[in-house]
Parts: structure tokens; C-alpha cells; sequence
């Protein structure tokens, strides 16, 4: 279970806005990628592939960050710490193409 997040931070990760996803790499040294975030309910969502760094790295330890920046604005940010809890294999991309689609409807009605 996850904890619950401000209205703010919601608004912030239902907005098609990039996060920055902080990891371990094996010699304790950080690494950040920009992600696609989503809400289910108290959980976030990132989406990527367990061969990818990000995914290897969550592997060995579960640890993260993650900043998330408002596109329309920059002052607007949020940073949460915590922990991979589930891995969840999707051959069908179901989640990765929720996310773009969401992303991309939300991105035409900002223009």
C-alpha cells in the first residue's frame, strides 16, 4: 500500500508532465532518466523494461526518487522518495500505451 499524495502532487502527475526517475546504480553512484508517471490510486506508475538500466537497477535495490516538474510551471515541482514494491510484466504494452495516449490528449489541449 502505498501513501496518499497531496492534491497538488496528483495534479501535478496526472498533468503530461515528465518525472525524473533517481536510481542505484551497483557501485552506489545515483542515476536519473526522465519517465512517464501515472496514479493508480496510491501507487505510481512508471513504466519500463526490465532489461533497461532503470529496471536492473530497481532489480538489485528498490530504492528511488523521483521529481516531477510542471510543464506550464517550473515552480510548481514535487519530490517523493520510496520503494519498487511490484514489477508487473506487460508483453501487450497496455501501460505504456495508456500512459502515451493520456500524455498525448493532454499535451493537445494545452496547445
Amino acid at each position: 500500500m502505498g501513501i496518499s499524495v497531496s492534491v497538488d502532487i496528483a495534479k501535478l502527475i496526472e498533468r503530461p508532465n515528465f518525472a525524473h526517475l533517481a536510481t542505484f546504480m551497483s557501485d552506489g553512484s545515483p542515476h536519473s532518466a526522465p519517465v512517464w508517471i501515472a496514479r493508480e490510486g496510491d501507487l505510481l506508475l512508471i513504466c519500463t523494461e526490465a532489461t533497461s538500466l532503470k529496471g536492473k537497477n530497481t532489480q538489485r535495490d528498490p530504492r528511488v526518487a523521483i521529481s516531477i516538474v510542471d510543464f506550464r510551471d517550473p515552480y510548481m515541482e514535487a519530490q517523493m522518495r520510496g520503494r519498487v514494491i511490484e514489477r508487473r510484466p506487460d508483453p501487450q504494452l497496455r501501460y505504456y500505451d495508456l500512459m502515451s495516449q493520456e500524455t498525448h490528449r493532454q499535451a493537445m489541449a494545452l496547445s
